[in-house]
């Protein structure tokens, strides 16, 4: 219970995976030790418990999420911000990206070509199948948070417990890109990062075909200057830019 407890991130995504592919029966990759490797630096897998001693930022192993040129200015009129919900996670599962569905003879010897993605027909591989049993469990425990006549401490249990299913969906790509995890997988993290930049350019260009000014992106969010001071119609303007998105992305 006590390791449990004061288990790191890396260490509780590790044991879930080992799980899931072990029933599976694939064979795992051994867990090595006091073994020197490039970490990586880069926004989305940047965890604080997982350097040792702070030495400094670390060269990034492969490139991250984009980062939209802020235009600097005042802005007296509300700023729309659009951010997806769980970038990461939802482009691991929409595109089947896992170590059981890549064709890694795609995948150069150079170690900078990214793979192709997978067949849309492959069954879905094991990161994909876990992520959505974590996003499923979520779902069904905001669920019990909506009955009726609930206790507060019960309530407060719950909510712990849909935080902690979050978390451990959200940071499943960390792992891919965490170069000290036994699952790690910097042509994997590659794919996912790349596959958000495009997402959040097309996101950009949907925007300013709708004739606004987007002012500043990173990863996964976009702020919009709307040129509007009426406060029902930024949230109308924010739910049109949310349904053509969807469309244009089937995220």
């Amino acid at each position: 219970m006590s390791r449990t407890l004061l288990g790191g991130r890396s260490e509780r995504n590790e044991y879930l995976l080992l799980h899931a592919f072990t029933e599976r029966d694939f064979i795992v990759p051994d867990k090595s030790y006091g073994k020197s490797a490039q970490k990586v630096s880069s926004k989305e897998n940047d965890d604080p418990e997982e350097h040792e001693g702070g030495k400094g930022r670390r060269k990034p192993a492969y490139t991250g999420g984009l980062v939209l040129e802020p235009k600097i200015g005042f802005y007296d009129k509300y700023i729309l911000l659009m951010d997806f919900n769980s970038l990461y996670p939802s482009i691991i599962q929409e595109y089947n990206i896992c170590f059981t569905t890549i064709d890694w003879k795609s995948v150069m010897g150079d170690g900078e070509s990214l793979p192709a993605l997978p067949d849309q027909e492959l069954e879905a591989g094991v990161l994909p199948t876990e992520i959505r049993k974590l996003v499923e469990s979520r779902k069904q425990v905001k669920n019990l948070m909506k009955q009726q006549d609930i206790s507060n401490d019960l309530k407060l249990q719950y909510d712990i417990r849909q935080k902690a299913l979050k978390l451990t969906a959200n940071s499943m790509y960390g792992c891919l890109g965490f170069s000290h995890s036994r699952f790690y997988g910097p042509h994997l993290a590659a794919l996912v990062t790349g596959k958000g930049r495009e997402i959040l350019m097309q996101t950009r260009e949907l925007v300013l075909r709708m004739n606004l000014d987007v002012i500043y992106g990173d990863t996964d969010s976009l702020m919009i200057n709307t040129n509007c001071r009426e406060y029902e119609e930024v949230f109308k303007m924010g739910h049109k830019n949310m349904s053509n998105n969807e469309q244009e992305h089937n995220l």
